[in-house]
């Protein structure tokens, strides 16, 4: 086995691809975000131009998106992959349940409901794609 398949799929070699994916993913974010918030200036001509110029921007990289697009669906399948086979691997490696039912060591909120956001971000992600880039969103009725 190469060193780097047996670092990959060590405990330590998981969690940390797992930051980088999820560091990846909010670098993502981050710039969706900033294309997005043209949306958010008042003055209307400069808003349509400026959300004009970040679509132009976008479709101008025509076969490069669907490369960026699989290399996105490839972060998040390793990112949730990794998380749930860690977990899976964690709760294998108690024999036993815990014999004190107490909080051990800091677990903070964030990490207290990590699956809630995550779940959540998941289904948001579904919903968003499904709505904007493939139209399937119910249509309003007025």
């Amino acid at each position: 086995m190469s060193w780097l398949k047996k670092y990959v799929l060590s405990s330590i070699g998981k969690k940390q691809l797992m930051a980088v994916t999820g560091i990846s993913l909010a670098g993502f974010l981050l710039v969706h975000f900033i294309g997005n918030v043209t949306l958010l200036i008042p003055d209307i001509k400069v808003r349509e131009e400026s959300f004009l110029l970040v679509a132009q921007t976008y479709a101008s990289l025509k076969f490069l998106l669907y490369i960026m697009e699989v290399g996105l669906l490839l972060l998040f399948a390793i990112h949730i992959f990794n998380a749930f086979y860690t977990w899976l691997e964690n709760r294998a490696a108690r024999k036993q349940g815990y014999l004190v039912n107490t909080k051990v060591g800091d677990r903070g909120l964030p990490s207290f409901t990590m699956i809630i956001s995550g779940v959540y971000l998941a289904v948001f992600v579904v919903w968003h794609v499904g709505t904007f880039k493939y139209g399937l969103a119910a249509p309003v009725v007025a």
